[in-house]
């Protein structure tokens, strides 16, 4: 645990745009040569965490890191395991889907929220 909040505490997290969204979008994307998959920031749609700003590299959920979601704001993803997130502003968080919902588990609160009711700061 103290191993991943100091390598949480040494990773930078990149500067966003945040941009409103008109419609929102499914995108397709087709694997490129010629694009950084490490700094193509944009908005994608993601089924475990809806709306995230993040490099492909980053959507593809091979390590830990850093992410911006619309929902929660910074959220610290641990790689493959899509459920559990820490967040800057609301602590340990754990994901799931429920009757086509989006809710996590706020684990300082020991309550279950829909995460269009967390307020992003």
């Amino acid at each position: 645990m103290q191993k991943t909040m100091e390598i949480m505490e040494q990773t930078k997290k990149p500067k966003i745009k945040i941009i409103k969204k008109e419609k929102k979008q499914v995108v397709r994307e087709r694997a490129d040569s010629h694009v950084d998959i490490y700094n193509d920031y944009k908005w994608r749609q993601d089924e475990a965490y809806g709306w995230t700003y993040s490099t492909t590299y980053q959507s593809m959920n091979l390590k830990d890191m850093w992410r911006y979601l619309e929902d929660l704001g910074w959220v610290w993803s641990f790689g493959r395991e899509k459920n559990f997130l820490y967040s800057e502003s609301y602590g340990w968080l754990y994901l799931m889907s429920y009757k086509n919902e989006r809710i996590a588990y706020w684990y300082d609160r020991r309550i279950w929220a829909l995460l269009g009711s967390f307020k992003v700061n």
